[in-house]
């Protein structure tokens, strides 16, 4: 028996940010310039998400004013890869030994709890046929999705003739329920 090797899967390049070369000469300028940088009026003044994402990061790690000016970033943009970029510089800064707890990047993400909507359990009963047979069809919410489908067919005397329960979801719910009505629409 001949095995089939397992194709590897290649990581992807980190992505290089392109910057025109006035843009990597302004950069230039705000890193050399760092230690009398006004960092919120910097941070106003950065023209586009990926000016900013080169510029988190190129900033020397070791200066105790790039953390400052990334904070000032950060507040600024809210852009995706602009705080992915931060996130790689606060790992970075973690793995050198820096404890950095206003680069934390805040969760903005909340959690939403809501409650489960519970539908009201629905039965429904058909008409009498001539062998004094009706049908029945149930419908109980299960919490958090789907519901409780209930089928069958019942008689006054004998009680429950035939009856099939199964847990489905509501679209299907409501292809049963259409069946169900269709097929006692039909005979009456």
């Amino acid at each position: 028996m001949v095995r089939k090797k397992k194709k590897t899967k290649k990581k992807k390049p980190a992505e290089s940010i392109l910057l025109s070369q006035e843009e990597e000469t302004r950069l230039n300028k705000i890193i050399e310039k760092l230690p009398d940088l006004n960092m919120s009026q910097t941070a106003q003044e950065i023209p586009s998400p990926q000016f900013a994402q080169a510029l988190v990061g190129k900033l020397p790690l070791d200066h105790s004013r790039s953390v400052d000016l990334i904070v000032a970033i950060r507040d600024t943009f809210d852009q995706k890869n602009v705080q992915k970029e931060i996130k790689k510089v606060v790992f970075r800064l973690k793995q050198s030994g820096f404890s950095v707890p206003e680069l934390a990047v805040p969760n903005d993400t909340k959690t939403i709890i809501q409650k489960a909507s519970a539908d009201n359990p629905s039965a429904f009963l058909g008409p009498i046929d001539g062998f004094g047979h009706r049908g029945v069809f149930l419908a109980i919410p299960q919490i958090p999705h789907g519901m409780n489908a209930g089928m069958g067919v019942i008689n006054d005397e004998n009680g429950i003739i035939q009856f099939y329960y199964t847990r489905q979801s509501k679209k299907r719910l409501k292809e049963l329920k259409t069946l169900f009505f269709s097929n006692y629409h039909r005979v009456y």
